[in-house]
């Protein structure tokens, strides 16, 4: 029995890539109505960081912020301060997380 891939008539589909060894992802997300991709295609992008104090996250949290103010394309933007893992915590780091979506017409 062969699998044959076949362009879904209706509904979504999201692909999700790695972009990096810190875990940030782009997910793509795509529409098919009768077969057919509509646009717009949904790009959110998932950017994790290391930082090893408070300082540190706080400037990343402001170069974001400045980020917004000056592309005002992105969409739907989210920063998370704070975002530990149990080898973060021995090392002496965390992460930040930066959140926002493209769109592509």
């Amino acid at each position: 029995m062969s699998l044959l891939k076949k362009t879904p008539q209706f509904g979504s589909i999201e692909t999700t890539k790695i972009l990096d060894d810190n875990g940030s992802t782009r997910t793509d997300s795509t529409n098919y109505i009768e077969g057919e991709i509509k646009r717009p295609i949904r790009h959110t992008y998932t950017f994790r960081e290391k930082v090893f104090n408070q300082l540190e996250a706080r400037q990343k949290q402001e170069d974001f912020m400045q980020e917004l103010e000056d592309n005002n394309v992105m969409l739907d933007p989210m920063f998370i301060p704070k975002e530990r893992s149990t080898h973060g915590d021995k090392s002496g780091y965390f992460y930040v997380v930066k959140r926002y979506t493209l769109l592509e017409y």
